[in-house]
Parts: structure tokens; sequence; C-alpha cells
């Protein structure tokens, strides 16, 4: 059995919900643009890669460089609203820290944003390292962005997993034969999961994966 000594978490739809506050900065950025923002639900089903590829299934490649530029410069102020912590994530990262498994966070979203939510959801202390991303950095699924992760927290690739709830998630941990474990929390459902994503050990939350994770 494969075991696991480290844990790499996605952030947005695996352990907090911030949808509210991207769905109001995406607004805010296509409203100079005359473009009809979406709705929270189609945010929620187009986040994951980078706000760039965010915007650009939304609004097109042309267009999308544009609109991300904005997001970045106000981002900052609307990343708090609405912001919950998704069902179970304090107790997982609770349980593995408290088996001595490390855990790092390993997210597209933007460095500063990143450890402002985990600042201010008081989650700092369960993390080893915050592995964020810029505007137009390596990030998830880049192999690249993966084993930068990997080196920044010394860990193996075969003792190694990645929490998460979308293909690239999953897509990050197989380009470099991390497990890929998937929780159908955000806005892929279970079944999507499973047809995108074969071979990943799927669940319906993170209390699943947790009890998974503490089997190996």
């Amino acid at each position: 059995m494969r075991k696991i000594e480290t844990v790499f978490f996605d952030l947005d739809g695996t352990l907090v919900d911030n949808y509210e506050a991207i769905t109001k900065c995406i607004s805010v950025s296509l409203e100079p643009m005359g473009i009809t923002p979406p709705t929270l639900e189609k945010v929620k089903h187009t986040v994951g890669g980078s706000i760039l590829i965010t915007f650009e299934k939304l609004i097109g490649k042309n267009l999308a460089p544009q609109a991300a530029k904005t997001y970045m410069e106000h981002i900052k102020d609307y990343e708090l609203l609405g912001l919950k912590e998704m069902p179970h994530a304090r107790e997982i990262l609770q349980g593995l820290k408290s088996r001595g498994i490390k855990s790092a966070l390993f997210t597209n979203k933007s460095q500063k944003s990143a450890e402002n939510i985990i600042e201010f959801l008081n989650l700092s202390r369960f993390f080893e390292k915050i592995i964020g991303t810029d505007l137009h950095g390596a990030r998830k699924p880049e192999k690249e962005f993966t084993l930068l992760a990997l080196e920044k927290m010394n860990a193996d690739f075969e003792t190694s997993a990645v929490v998460g709830d979308s293909p690239y998630d999953y897509k990050a941990a197989k380009a470099c034969g991390l497990m890929p474990i998937l929780v159908a929390t955000g806005g892929n459902s279970f079944e999507s999961l499973e047809s995108l994503c074969p071979g990943a050990n799927i669940f319906k939350d993170l209390r699943e994966a947790e009890i998974f994770i503490e089997s190996r």
C-alpha cells in the first residue's frame, strides 16, 4: 500500500468557498468593458485553471488578458467577501497534522491572495508552505509547477498526494506521479470527475478523503 507523507491541497472549491468574492471581482473587471457578468454558478463551474484561463472561457482569449489584469488590481478589495471554509476542511488539516503528515497549499490563486485567505481563516498553522502563482507564472496542471511544489516541500512524489476538486488538480498530480485525490465539492460533480479523471481516488467530501489518507 502506498504511504502518504505529504499532501498538497488545492484551495478554491476544496478547502474554501471563495466563489462570491471571485464572482464580484469578475463583475467589476467586466463592467468597464461593457460585458454582462456571469452568475455565481457559472463562475463556480469555470474557475480552477487560473483567472486568466477563467476569463478566456468566459469572454475569449483576445479580451481575457485585459480583464485578468483588472481583476488582479482589484481582488484585494474583495477577496474575503463571503469567504468560508468548506465542510470538514479544518478537521482534515488537524487530523493530518496530528498524524505527522505534512500539508502544503498548492493553488492557482495568487500567492498574496492565498496567504491572506489562509491567515483570515486562521489555518496558517496547518501548512508548511503556501505555494501560489502570479498572473503569467507556472500553474496547475503544468509539470513545472508540481515539481516546484515538491522541491519547496522537500517531498518525494511516491509518498505525496494532491487533494483537489478539479481535473486541473488531477493532471497536476499525474504530471509527476503523485496520488490524485479528488472531492466533489467544487464545480465538478462526482460523475464528472469519474469521467474526466480516470484512476483518481474520488470522494464526496473531505471527510471521506481524510479517512482514505489516514488508512494508508
